[in-house]
C-alpha cells in the first residue's frame, strides 16, 4: 500500500471517528439528566466540613451515596468513587494540604488532591490488601507526616501507619482492645508519642507511639464502663477528653453520665450539670445523653446530643436535642430546638419532615469542624441539619419545603424509590412508589412534589401504582407497613414484629391527593 493510499485511509478513518463523536455528542445532548426526587427521609451516616474551608463538606448516607457540597451544605452533588457504589467507612482532611482528602469505603482506600473532583486508590499493606478502606484516619498535630488509620478485620481493629502524610502505609498490627468499636483516635497535643483511643469498652492510652496500651477508666464505676461516645480536643496546650456513659436516675434527678478528663484519662470527673436537663421524663423511653462532638483545636467547646425524651413539644418547649459548653463542661446551654411548636424553635427553613418525624429520635452522628467550633453537622435519622454560628440557629440541608407547599428536588437523595410512574392520561402527572415515606405525586413532570398519605392506615410504603385506563385521576396502590419486601435480610431478622406485616390496597379518585382503602388486611 503506497503512502498516498495510507494517508487517504487515515483521513477517512479520522473523519468517520469525528462524525461518530459528533453523533454521540448530539445524542448525549438529548438526555439532560437532573435530580428527580426530593431529599431527606433517610439516614445520613456522616458529614464533615473541611478545617481549611467551611464551605467544603462531604456527606454519606445508608443508601451507598457519597456527596460533596461547595457552599456550606446548601447544595450537594454526588461524588463518583472508582469501583462503583460503596459503603462509607471514614474520611479525613489533610491538615496541611487544603485540597487533599482521604476516604475509606467498602471498595478500598482513596485519595483526592482536587477537593473531590477525582480520586485515586491508595495501596493497603499486603496483610489487608483485600480489605475495606479504613474507618478512622488521624494525623499527628505535631508532625502531620505521621498518621494512623484503623481497618476493620473480623471485628478487630487493624492499625496501619504512614510517615509521609498518608501516601504510603505500612502494617502495624492489631490493636489490643478486642472486638470493640473505636469511636475516635487522638494524638496528645503536648507529646507526639502519646495516643488516646476512645472505644466502646473503655479509653486506652499509649505513651510509646502505640507499642503498648493502658486502659484508663479511674473514676468510672464498672456499671458505666461501656461508652456511648468519646471526644477530645486541645486547650491551653493540653488535651481535654469527654465521654458519655449512660444516663441514670439518682435521688429523683437525672445523672447525665458525662465525664471529662484533663490528664489523659488518669482521672475522670463528672461534668457540671448547670444548664442540662436533669428532670426525669415520665413518658417515652427516657432521656439519654449520647453523642459528643469537640473541635480538635478548641477542646473547651463540646456538644452533646440527647436521645428520645418522650416529651410533648407543646408541654416542654424548653427541651433541646443538643447542648453546648464553652468552658470545658462546667456550664451548658441548649442550642437546638427542632419542633415548630417549641417556643425556641431555631431552624431558619423547613423540611417536608418538620415536626413529623426525627425531631426527638436518636441521632446517627454529630460532627463539628476540627478548626471552627461554630460549624456543626447533625443527623436526626431523616434530615441533615447544620449550624454555622454555634447553634444560634440551624438549617435543613436537605428535603427543603418550598413556601408554596411543594417539595424541591434534591441531588442528595436518600429515599428508596421502588418504582417511578407517569400517568398515561397526563405526562405531567408523575408518581413515586417509595419506602418509609410514601404518597408522592407531581403536577409538573417531576420538577417539584407533593406528598399525601391521607386515608391510608399503614402509610409507610407503597410498592406499586396502577392507573385506571379510562378515568384519568383514578389510581390504585399496594401499601405495606413493612419496607424492602422481599429483601430477606430485612424480613428474616425481625419476623417477630408481626405488627409490621400489615398493608392494604388503596385507591385515589384525585390523582393521589387523598386515598381510600379497599382492604386493611392486604392480600
Amino acid at each position: 500500500m503506497n503512502k498516498l493510499m495510507m494517508k487517504s485511509w487515515f483521513l477517512m478513518i479520522m473523519l468517520l471517528l469525528g462524525q461518530l463523536t459528533l453523533d454521540a455528542n448530539a445524542k448525549s445532548k438529548l438526555f439532560d439528566w437532573t435530580p428527580g426526587a426530593p431529599g431527606a427521609g433517610g439516614a445520613h451516616t456522616f458529614a464533615q466540613s473541611s478545617p481549611h474551608d467551611d464551605h467544603l463538606l462531604f456527606s454519606a448516607n445508608d443508601m451507598w451515596g457519597f456527596y460533596r457540597s461547595k457552599d456550606g451544605g446548601h447544595n450537594w452533588h454526588i461524588v463518583h468513587i472508582p469501583g462503583g457504589a460503596a459503603t462509607f467507612h471514614g474520611l479525613a482532611y489533610d491538615p496541611v494540604k487544603p485540597d487533599r482528602v482521604f476516604l475509606g469505603v467498602s471498595t478500598g482506600f482513596f485519595l483526592t488532591d482536587d477537593r473531590g473532583e477525582t480520586w485515586r486508590k491508595i495501596g493497603l499493606p499486603d496483610a489487608i490488601k483485600d480489605r475495606d478502606g479504613p474507618s478512622l484516619i488521624t494525623f499527628n498535630p505535631a508532625d502531620p507526616q505521621q498518621c494512623i488509620a484503623l481497618v476493620q478485620v473480623d471485628g478487630n481493629n487493624y492499625r496501619i501507619v504512614s510517615t509521609d502524610g498518608g501516601l504510603n502505609w505500612s502494617d502495624a498490627g492489631l490493636l489490643p482492645f478486642g472486638k470493640t468499636k473505636v469511636h475516635k483516635l487522638l494524638y496528645d497535643i503536648s507529646n507526639p508519642k502519646i495516643m488516646i483511643a476512645g472505644c466502646t469498652n473503655g479509653v486506652y492510652v499509649s505513651e510509646d507511639n502505640g507499642a503498648s496500651w493502658e486502659k484508663r477508666m479511674n473514676g468510672i464505676s464498672p456499671d458505666r464502663a461501656s461508652l456511648i461516645s468519646f471526644a477530645g480536643g486541645y486547650s491551653d496546650n493540653r488535651t481535654l477528653l469527654y465521654i458519655t456513659t449512660g444516663t441514670r436516675t439518682v435521688d429523683g434527678k437525672l445523672d447525665p453520665g458525662i465525664y471529662r478528663s484533663s490528664n489523659l484519662g488518669k482521672n475522670w470527673n463528672p461534668v457540671g450539670t448547670r444548664g442540662l436537663h436533669t428532670t426525669p421524663t415520665t413518658s417515652g423511653r427516657g432521656l439519654e445523653y449520647a453523642l459528643l462532638a469537640t473541635p480538635q483545636k478548641v477542646g473547651n467547646v463540646c456538644y452533646v446530643s440527647t436521645w428520645n425524651p418522650g416529651v410533648d413539644p407543646k408541654q416542654d418547649s424548653g427541651f433541646t436535642t443538643v447542648y453546648k459548653t464553652t468552658d470545658g463542661g462546667y456550664n451548658w446551654e441548649p442550642v437546638l430546638f427542632q419542633h415548630p411548636d417549641m417556643k425556641k424553635f431555631n431552624l431558619t427553613n423547613k423540611s417536608w419532615l418538620t415536626g413529623l418525624w426525627g425531631w426527638s429520635e436518636p441521632q446517627l452522628f454529630m460532627n463539628v469542624s476540627s478548626s471552627n467550633p461554630d460549624m456543626v453537622m447533625y443527623c436526626n435519622w431523616v434530615n441533615l441539619i447544620i449550624t454555622t454560628n454555634g447553634g444560634k440557629n440551624w438549617f435543613y440541608s436537605d428535603g427543603t419545603l418550598n413556601e408554596d407547599g411543594t417539595i424541591a428536588n434534591d441531588p442528595m437523595m436518600v429515599l428508596t424509590v421502588n418504582l417511578y410512574h407517569i400517568s398515561p392520561h397526563n405526562p405531567k402527572h408523575h408518581h413515586m412508589s417509595t419506602a418509609d415515606f410514601c404518597g408522592w405525586y407531581s403536577r409538573d413532570a417531576g420538577h417539584s412534589w407533593y406528598r399525601s398519605e391521607e386515608g391510608i392506615s399503614e402509610p409507610h410504603n407503597i410498592y406499586d401504582i396502577a392507573f385506571d385506563p379510562d378515568v384519568p385521576d383514578r389510581i390504585w396502590a399496594a401499601t405495606s407497613r413493612k419496607h424492602d419486601i422481599p429483601q430477606w435480610n430485612f424480613i428474616g431478622r425481625d419476623n417477630v414484629l408481626s405488627h409490621e406485616y400489615v398493608g392494604s390496597i388503596a385507591y385515589s379518585e384525585n390523582g393521589g391527593e387523598t386515598w381510600r382503602q379497599i382492604s386493611e388486611k392486604g392480600l
